[in-house]
């Protein structure tokens, strides 16, 4: 009874304690980027943060005029102005999540402050980790807290999301009970700042992973677990203290012979190879397979078709190694032919992943060249096969990987058994591959090289192109008239030309963006009906007077979009001009809208997903007079954290669906390997750009991994059309149990029953 009076006693004198001063109430702060969430965007979003209103930052309701908003944002620079140098105690961020519409909550948040305005000093990182989440999906609100204890003027903010929205209706930026030294931290610029964040964030990955494995085996390191608790000490002082970069590449150094020296005390070798399916994402932390995995590497293709292989390397040593690749000839018979021209080595390189850390993505052409592999590493190498013209038949070859500086074990063969089906890969398939391939105009790193973009594309089977309405959607002043008028942008013309490899084209108009407003302000009214019914005419006598006739394009009004304005516009051009196709990527709110949109769609594209979820709105519009394509996501989270449907392509077939696509090509003008600032969609990346590793072979386009499982999906989905039996085996599996071994056993089993053998 003493002991609770004590703690009431206490509790009544917290509770009478005056609150710490809220040192950003009505102070100016800025936004970068700018608030972008449609229903809480306004003009208050530059007082809202610092207003002393704390609700739910919920973005719907009531609530959503006090509350900033960002949509499909990955990074967030919220920087506060106290005014006066001030001694900041901590930060508080008053947000919202919990699976509701997906919103979660941030991932982490990074913590500057700065006396100037300019330099601005590392001083805290928090995150989400720990954090439960509402299992019904409702939105939740949570204050989120970062550290700060130091002296400053400035605190900068660095947020970055967990999916794609983040939330709050207000921060406070609390004074210390205390006077506080002055910033000590490393300098940053934000990019800088990330990174650092990022790279701790790993090295917390990794230690887990080791020690998880450590926990597992039966390794012959007695005090092993000690050095991987000392360690994970030395790590939670420097995620304290947050020391220099020079301290953190130690650490990380550190963990590599420590990684290494574990891996050696189990397999007793200084490195080996180890066996890899393509399919499987190879993240950073990842612990290896042991030596004994590895097996003979088998291709199964036809002639005209590609195919994939992969092994790991493994560096074991306490120092970085020196490796390289090395092909035989292959051998049919008593034949030998130079490997060269159809087995083409690649080695996955680590790269930044939203809230997923480091994993193997990039393809970079590796050949011959040697690279270096550090300790403790996994290096990952493809090995694409082109069948070409190769005759149908069984072939062998061997890989011959080469360690220059290690006297121990200098070399290991791999043995590869190609067979080649006595099939031709049309070179023309029929299905219908759809992606938004914008490889022109200045946000585009192919833009001075986009012939080569083009090929790329043909070589993946890109047979559907979209042409970005600043390419063929132009608007002029008429000084006849001295009105602004529609006109086709000559550029169109050129971007014909370039895409030869297409042979249908997406026309998007971009309406909902205001380009609908060159046609009149209303555009419900007759006056706007009939000047875009004008250009929709002029349209298709340009195309027909460059061999494109109506079955070769389709006009596309609105991205992801089948409102009343949809339907409007599509009225519209079957007015105009009947025989116009009209393309539609939405199934909007289900059976009520599609039904609406009957007789007005020619080509449905409605997102993967959407049709795996609702099969009737699928089977409403196999009812209609149309062709049905689908689309999904290529993004590099998605596919980091396992989401992304790699074999979309023979999803689609199975369900009857003759196409299948995705967002996006590339990723704007940089195309860079690691960026922090967005959720990286693009299936390419820029060679050209300061992150290609100096020891690959330059290329100015560097496929990904998803890109080439991409195209593999395309000729399996290929090669199995009329085997729906086979398809719908492929769909009920579990998708732990679709490996590249199952694919290529489902294709033989096809070709088997094709040549009258079953």
């Amino acid at each position: 009874m003493k002991k609770f009076t004590q703690i009431l006693f206490f509790a009544v004198i917290a509770a009478n304690l005056p609150a710490a001063e809220n040192l950003a109430l009505n102070k100016s702060y800025t936004l970068v980027p700018e608030p972008n969430y449609h229903l809480t965007e306004d003009v208050g979003d530059y007082r809202q943060l610092t207003d002393g209103y704390i609700g739910k930052s919920w973005w719907y309701d009531k609530y959503r005029d006090k509350t900033v908003g960002w949509w499909h944002r990955a990074l967030i620079d919220i920087t506060f102005d106290l005014e006066k140098i001030e001694d900041v105690g901590n930060v508080l961020i008053y947000t919202t999540g919990g699976g509701k519409a997906g919103v979660e909550y941030l991932d982490y948040a990074v913590a500057l402050v700065s006396s100037d305005g300019s330099d601005y000093s590392l001083c805290s990182i928090n995150d989400t980790k720990g954090w439960t989440f509402d299992k019904d999906g409702f939105a939740e609100a949570k204050v989120f807290e970062l550290d700060i204890g130091r002296k400053c003027r400035y605190v900068k903010l660095l947020v970055k999301t967990f999916t794609h929205a983040f939330f709050s209706d207000e921060i406070e930026v609390l004074a210390a009970e205390q006077d506080c030294p002055e910033p000590a931290g490393p300098v940053f610029v934000n990019s800088e700042a990330i990174d650092y964040a990022e790279r701790l964030r790993q090295l917390g990955r990794n230690i887990e992973s080791l020690e998880q494995s450590f926990k597992e085996s039966e390794a012959e390191a007695h005090d092993f677990g000690q050095k991987i608790t000392a360690y994970k000490k030395r790590l939670n002082v420097f995620e304290k203290d947050l020391g220099s970069y020079e301290e953190l590449e130690s650490l990380e150094k550190l963990f590599g012979k420590i990684r290494a020296e574990y891996l050696k005390a189990k397999h007793k070798t200084p490195w080996y190879c180890t066996s890899a399916d393509p399919l499987d994402v190879l993240k950073f932390e990842d612990m290896p397979a042991g030596p004994n995995s590895i097996s003979e590497m088998e291709y199964y293709l036809w002639q005209n078709e590609h195919d994939l292989a992969a092994f790991n390397i493994v560096n074991l040593s306490d120092k970085s190694l020196e490796f390289s690749i090395d092909l035989s000839p292959l051998k049919r018979g008593d034949d030998y032919i130079p490997s060269q021209a159809f087995m083409i080595p690649r080695r996955a390189v680590y790269v930044y992943s939203h809230n997923t850390g480091f994993f193997a993505d990039p393809l970079v052409l590796q050949g011959s060249r040697s690279f270096e592999a550090a300790p403790g590493e996994v290096s990952q190498i493809f090995l694409e096969f082109n069948s070409k013209s190769l005759e149908a038949g069984e072939y062998s070859s061997a890989v011959l990987v080469q360690c220059e500086n290690s006297k121990e074990k200098p070399k290991q063969i791999l043995k590869t058994k190609i067979k080649i089906a006595g099939r031709k890969f049309p070179d023309n398939p029929d299905f219908k591959t759809c992606n938004w391939d914008y490889i022109t105009g200045s946000s585009a790193f192919t833009n001075d090289i986009p012939e080569l973009a083009a090929e790329d594309l043909k070589q993946h089977y890109l047979n559907v192109t979209a042409i970005h309405p600043s390419l063929f959607l132009h608007k002029i002043s008429s000084k006849q008239s001295g009105t602004e008028i529609a006109v086709i942008n000559p550029r169109l013309k050129k971007e014909l030309q370039l895409r030869k490899h297409a042979d249908f084209v997406l026309l998007l108009l971009g309406f909902g963006s205001g380009r609908e407003n060159y046609f009149g302000e209303d555009m419900y009214s007759e006056e706007w009906g009939r000047k875009f019914g004008a250009y929709l005419r002029r349209l298709v006598e340009y195309m027909e007077n460059r061999g494109y006739s109506y079955g070769d394009y389709a006009v596309y009004p609105y991205d992801e979009r089948l409102h009343d304005d949809f339907i409007r516009t599509a009225e519209v051009i079957r007015k105009a001009d009947p025989n116009i196709n009209i393309y539609a990527n939405c199934f909007a709110n289900g059976l009520k809208d599609i039904r609406k949109a009957e007789g007005l769609v020619d080509v449905w594209c409605p997102p993967l997903g959407q049709a795996k979820e609702h099969p009737d709105w699928l089977e409403e519009i196999k009812g209609y007079d149309c062709e049905i394509w689908s689309y999904g996501s290529l993004s590099k989270t998605a596919y980091a954290q396992k989401r992304l449907d790699l074999s979309a392509p023979m999803n689609a077939a199975a369900r009857g669906i003759n196409g299948a696509g995705f967002w996006v090509y590339l990723d704007g003008k940089g195309g860079q390997f690691n960026d922090y600032k967005k959720i990286s969609w693009g299936a390419v990346y820029n060679g050209r750009h300061p992150d290609f590793p100096k020891d690959a072979i330059y290329e100015p386009i560097v496929p990904s991994k998803r890109w080439q499982l991409w195209r593999e999906g395309v000729e399996d989905a290929v090669a199995l059309k009329g085997h729906q039996e086979l398809l719908d085996e492929f769909m009920e599996k579990p998708p732990e149990e679709i490996t590249s071994e199952y694919l290529m056993n489902l294709r033989k089993r096809a070709d088997k029953k094709d040549s009258g053998k079953d």
